[in-house]
């Protein structure tokens, strides 16, 4: 489990969750991109969600949380759309794969 600091406050999310989110941060922030996602977190009342704009200029820190969890609803979604819109902005490489 991961703590998601932004714009003042901590949310918990999973370790996944976390890297594939500073992943398409840094990819929008390298060409001075902007972008709304919402990611699954674990509130005060179990699962919930949280929207935050990502990409150039906007600072996201990630950090380990004392309470680890082992799963965060909704995960693997928030994985997947986070990849495909890295995928799509990013493009094709240029090796053809």
């Amino acid at each position: 489990m991961r703590a998601i600091m932004y714009a003042g406050q901590a949310v918990t999310s999973s370790d996944r969750v976390a890297i594939e989110l500073l992943a398409y941060a840094k990819s929008l922030a390298d060409r001075g991109a902007v972008d709304v996602v919402s990611i699954p977190i674990v509130g005060d009342g179990g699962a919930d969600s949280f929207d935050l704009l990502v990409g150039a200029g906007i600072a996201i820190g990630v950090g380990p949380v004392a309470d680890p969890l082992t799963e965060v609803v909704g995960a693997d979604l928030a994985i997947d759309d986070l990849r495909e819109r890295q995928a799509r902005l990013v493009g094709p490489r240029r090796d053809g794969s």
